[in-house]
């Protein structure tokens, strides 16, 4: 079985033109690891490179092609509670949106949960 595409309503516009080019998971693993952080880019990437290890060959020679010899910044999911708007903004059941996002179950209940009045209606006023 494998895990539900990785969605990325709500992430920091420079994290999404990264997995745009490298990939929704490859940019999420290279936010987590070296999110509010420069990462240089090397002009030839090598299979031993931390970014490789990282995020696989396929990935990290795609980062190079795009931005060889750069520094990047990379945004930080946690920017502006990030994540907390992609599982508000999220279709799909609480385990899938959960997977996706690597947060647990209950952390998806409780975020959708406190964004709705007791009718089951968001709270137009907060």
């Amino acid at each position: 079985m494998t895990a539900p595409p990785i969605d990325t309503r709500g992430w920091p516009p420079g994290l999404v033109e990264i997995a745009a080019r490298i990939g929704a998971e490859a940019a999420l693993k290279l936010a987590r690891e070296y999110g509010g952080v420069r990462l240089y880019v090397p002009q030839t990437m090598r299979s031993g490179h931390p970014i490789a290890r990282l995020i696989g060959m396929v990935a990290a020679q795609a980062l190079c092609d795009w931005r060889p010899g750069e520094q990047l910044e990379l945004p930080t999911l946690y920017a502006m509670r990030a994540k907390k708007t992609m599982i508000i903004k999220a279709e799909g059941s609480n385990r899938a949106i959960a997977r996706s996002l690597g947060v647990s179950e209950r952390y998806v209940r409780q975020v959708r949960n406190a964004g709705r009045t007791r009718t089951g209606e968001p709270d137009l006023f907060e």
